[in-house]
C-alpha cells in the first residue's frame, strides 16, 4: 500500500487534516468580497488551505487566479508572475487565450509552445526599461477578468511578503492603490516571516496598513491530528494509540509539515498487522534527524557562540521561556539582554527562528529536535 502520509508538496482532498474553522472564515470572506491576509510561519499549509477552500467553493460562480511571488524580486517579475497566474487560469482555445494574454500584457512579448506530451505554457518576455513597465494597467487585468467572464474573482498571492524586499517600495504603492477600487475581485494575501508580514500590514507607515482582514495560520491541535493519523495507520494494518500519537505531536508542535514527515518515516519503516511502540517512535525520530544532520551541523557551523547557545536554549526550554530572564542566560552563557537581542534579530534574519504569541520558536521542529539531542546542557 502507498504511504498515506504526504508532505513537501500542496496537499488537498483526504490528504488534508482538520482547518474547518479557518475554511469557514476564508469562505466567509471571499463570499462578503473581503480582502484577507492569511499569516503564519512557512510550510504551516498556507497554500494548501486557500487551495482546498477554492476547491470547495468552486461551482461556476467565481473563479481564481493563484500568483507565487516566492520567486520574484521587482517589478517586472512580479508582473510576469501575475501573467503566469491568469495564463494558469484562461481555458479559451491556444490561440483565442493568446490573443487576450498579448491584449492584456501589451509591456510583454508573450509566446505560446506545446510539449509533446500537449501541455500548453507561456513566456512573458520584457526588454524594455523597468520604470517603464506600466504596472498599473496590468494590475487592472483581474478586474478585466471578472468583467470578461461575469464573475467575482479570487486573486491569490502567495508570499506576499517578497515585494517588502524589492529596491523600491513602488510595488507595494502601486498594488494598493489599484486594488482597492475592484469591485468585482477579492484579494488573498498569503504570508510568512511574521515579522516582515507585522511591518508590511500593522505599521500605519506601509501601504498595506489595514488593507485586509488578518487570519493567522497556527499549528494543529493534538485532538485533530489524532483521529487522522490513526485512521491512515489502521488503513494499512498498523495500530498506534493515542498517547503515541501525543508523542508525535509533541515533538512537532503539531505543526502540519512535520507532522506528515514524521509519520511518513514512521510508516514507512514499520510492517503491517503491528502495534506502533515507543521504540518505533526513537527509530523514526533518529531516521527524520540524519536525513538533514550534515545541513543542521552546516548551520551551527556558521553561528557565533551567542547565536548558538540561545537556539540551544530555545530548542531544549521550548517556546515558553523567557530569553531575558536572568536564569536562562546565565544556563546558556549569554552576557546580557544586548547580547540576546542581537542574536535573536540575527537568528530572525535567516530565518531560523520567529516569534509567535508564546515567544520565540525554532521554524525547522527537526532541527529542535536535533539540537536538542546534540546540544543539550
Amino acid at each position: 500500500m502507498t504511504n498515506p502520509f504526504k508532505y513537501g508538496d500542496v496537499v488537498t482532498g483526504e490528504n488534508f487534516c482538520n482547518r474547518e474553522q479557518e475554511k469557514k472564515n476564508l469562505k466567509q470572506a471571499i463570499k462578503s468580497g473581503q480582502n484577507t491576509l492569511l499569516f503564519s510561519e512557512r510550510r504551516m499549509g498556507k497554500t494548501s488551505l486557500i487551495k482546498q477552500v477554492m476547491e470547495e467553493i468552486s461551482s461556476g460562480s467565481v473563479s481564481s487566479v493563484y500568483i507565487d511571488l516566492w520567486p520574484t524580486d521587482d517589478r517586472v517579475t512580479f508582473a510576469r508572475a501575475l501573467g503566469q497566474g491568469v495564463a494558469n487560469h484562461l481555458t479559451a482555445p491556444l490561440e483565442k487565450t493568446l490573443r487576450t494574454l498579448k491584449a492584456w500584457f501589451q509591456s510583454f512579448r508573450v509566446v505560446s509552445s506545446v510539449t509533446q506530451e500537449g501541455e500548453v505554457s507561456f513566456s512573458f518576455d520584457f526588454q524594455g526599461n523597468p520604470e517603464q513597465l506600466k504596472l498599473a494597467e496590468i494590475l487592472e487585468i483581474p478586474q478585466k477578468l471578472a468583467d470578461k467572464t461575469g464573475q467575482p474573482v479570487v486573486v491569490i498571492f502567495d508570499e506576499i511578503q517578497e515585494i517588502s524586499g524589492y529596491d523600491t517600495d513602488y510595488v507595494e504603492k502601486k498594488l494598493r492603490s489599484v486594488i482597492q477600487h475592484h469591485n468585482e475581485v477579492t484579494y488573498i494575501f498569503l504570508g510568512s516571516r511574521r515579522h516582515i508580514i507585522h511591518e508590511m500590514f500593522m505599521d500605519r507607515s506601509s501601504p498595506f496598513y489595514h488593507s485586509s482582514q488578518k487570519l493567522p495560520l497556527s499549528t494543529i491541535e493534538t485532538k485533530a491530528w489524532i483521529p487522522f493519523i490513526r485512521q491512515r495507520f489502521s488503513s494499512g494494518g498498523r495500530e498506534i494509540s493515542e498517547e503515541m500519537i501525543e508523542t508525535i505531536c509533541e515533538m512537532t508542535d503539531g505543526h502540519p509539515k512535520y507532522t506528515q514527515h514524521f509519520c511518513e518515516a514512521l510508516w514507512g519503516q514499520t510492517e503491517q498487522d503491528t502495534q506502533i511502540s515507543e521504540n518505533d517512535i526513537n527509530i523514526a525520530r533518529d531516521k527524520v534527524l540524519m536525513e538533514d544532520s550534515y545541513a543542521y551541523t552546516v548551520i551551527v557551523e556558521n553561528l557565533t557562540n551567542n547565536q548558538r547557545r540561545l537556539l540551544v536554549g530555545l530548542a531544549v526550554e521550548g517556546k515558553n521561556v523567557s530569553i531575558w530572564s536572568k536564569e536562562f542566560m546565565n544556563k546558556y552563557r549569554l552576557s546580557g539582554q544586548s547580547s540576546v537581542q542581537k542574536a535573536i534579530n540575527s537568528l530572525q534574519k535567516k530565518d531560523l527562528v520567529d516569534k509567535d504569541q508564546d515567544g520565540y520558536i525554532i521554524l525547522d521542529r527537526f532541527f529542535k529536535l536535533w539540537l536538542a539531542r546534540e546540544y543539550a546542557v
